[in-house]
């Protein structure tokens, strides 16, 4: 959906006329999402913060969307670790495998990999091709008795 063509144009900020135009797209489409996302911006064109109207930051006792998101894929990730490299071995153990790889990789070369672009290939088909996708979330791999509760939900 293009609303403005100098939307689209790189460090062009849109106008209030455009946040309109969009919101009025997004009703018509009739979609939740749709509709969720122009209740936003109706809510930004009213003054609120956009950070806050787009559900990005967390309210007083609840997690933002954002990070809601970031834990739900980290999860998956590490379902899929376990799935793949350790498949035969009950939750607790492979919540023990995945913690120790973790903690080797936080060590040796996660601050690294984070300002890579892709993936080495090196990583292909190791536990570490995991543990790269959880770091650039950005995400940490939780305790082990949380890893518990992952894999065996």
């Amino acid at each position: 959906m293009i609303v403005s063509n100098r939307v689209s144009v790189v460090g062009v900020q849109p106008t209030v006329g455009d946040l309109r135009r969009a919101r009025e797209v997004l009703l018509k489409a009739g979609d939740i999402s749709s509709t969720n996302v122009a209740d936003a911006l109706g809510s930004i064109l009213h003054g609120r913060d956009p950070v806050l109207a787009l559900g990005l930051k967390a309210t007083t006792g609840r997690r933002s969307a954002l990070t809601v998101e970031r834990i739900a894929a980290r999860d998956d990730l590490l379902r899929r670790m376990a799935l793949r490299h350790y498949p035969d071995r009950c939750a607790s153990a492979q919540a023990r495998e995945i913690a120790t790889a973790a903690e080797a990789y936080w060590r040796r070369a996660a601050r690294l990999d984070v300002a890579l672009e892709d993936m080495p290939d090196s990583y292909r088909g190791m536990p570490r091709e995991f543990l790269f996708h959880v770091v650039r979330l950005p995400a940490t791999v939780p305790s082990m008795r949380t890893l518990r509760l992952i894999l065996t939900s």
